[in-house]
């Protein structure tokens, strides 16, 4: 058995970038949760006006930063007459030749609707002259402009969320530092008890503890802790299992990956992918567990060129051994 060091810091490198972008993906979402501050992705937010009654504020003020999005593709639908609506209705020239895009609002328009081709013209023209329609026109263009430089009336609000965000993500990042010394040189993390400062807690609350004679970040959190100023502190046997969990999906998503991108010069390499439960012991047993396992992990079996075991008659058995 020969094992590369190379391949082995390869490893830690690739397992470190993964894991790191793993573990933010899947506690961001918790993160957020405390702060109250979900994030809306760009490529989910409707910009149909039909579900803007249901836009919270984040919402609102993404639809006015980004404003109005128009599909020049679709195909309307003709109506009795054979007229449809036209892509010319959504700007016209103004007599002083000045481009005047057409804004959607709620007036009575916007929520009444209309399929009356002939005379959508006039009613637009109604519509844009209609007191209402200036009204939250001129809202609508303070606001997107309040935005642009960040002067909203929630300012200061928002730059507390940001900060509070970035803290958490500080924590996770040091409680994940935690995680990984632990598991990479096989300490028990578990203790009798599970509060900081106290007398055979566990090694990852001794971690933490250590890390709060130094750096600022763990010392504000510990802090909090102990003012009972937080209530989600990220120490708990939970989440300890949860990052772990994440990391060593994250190393077996890369260990498979230099397993397939493997050439054909021999080069012997050994890697833990982990353990198997079973229920039946003989040989067929864990023949068709192993072959369930490797199916799962897309490996393929042609692809083995060799194998050990221990001296067992179920594993290494010329009858009916798993070997057999």
């Amino acid at each position: 058995m020969a094992v590369e060091q190379e391949s082995d810091q390869r490893l830690n490198t690739e397992v470190d970038i993964n894991e790191n972008v793993a573990v933010e993906e899947n506690l961001q979402h918790s993160s957020e949760n405390i702060d109250g501050n979900e994030n809306i992705d760009p490529l989910i937010f409707t910009f149909d006006p039909r579900a803007w009654d249901s836009l919270d504020n984040k919402e609102r003020d993404i639809l006015i930063e980004k404003g109005p999005m128009r599909d020049l593709n679709l195909e309307f639908p003709l109506d009795s007459l054979d007229r449809h609506f036209s892509y010319a209705y959504y700007s016209r020239k103004l007599s002083n030749g000045e481009l005047f895009k057409s804004n959607d609002t709620k007036t009575f328009l916007a929520h009444d609707g209309m399929n009356n081709w002939k005379h959508l013209s006039v009613r637009l023209r109604q519509h844009e002259n209609n007191v209402e329609h200036m009204r939250h026109m001129n809202t609508w263009y303070d606001l997107r402009l309040r935005l642009s430089k960040n002067k909203t009336i929630d300012d200061e609000l928002q730059r507390e969320i940001a900060k509070e965000k970035e803290r958490w993500k500080q924590v996770l990042i040091r409680i994940v530092s935690s995680v990984k010394f632990l598991a990479k040189y096989n300490l028990a993390f578990q203790g009798s008890k599970e509060k900081l400062y106290e007398d055979s807690n566990s090694n990852f609350l001794g971690t933490i503890e250590m890390m709060g004679e130094f750096d600022p970040v763990m010392q504000e959190h510990i802090r909090r802790i102990q003012n009972s100023e937080i209530h989600h502190h990220y120490l708990g046997h939970n989440i300890q299992n949860e990052l772990i969990s994440l990391m060593a999906h994250a190393m077996k998503s890369v260990i498979l990956r230099i397993i397939k991108d493997a050439n054909h010069t021999p080069k012997v390499e050994e890697f833990f992918l982990g353990f198997l439960k079973v229920d039946d012991t003989s040989g067929l047993g864990l023949f068709n567990e192993l072959m369930s396992a490797l199916g799962f992990l897309d490996l393929n079996v042609a692809d083995v060129r060799g194998q050990g075991y221990d001296n067992g008659s179920n594993m290494k058995g010329k009858h009916q051994g798993v070997q057999k």
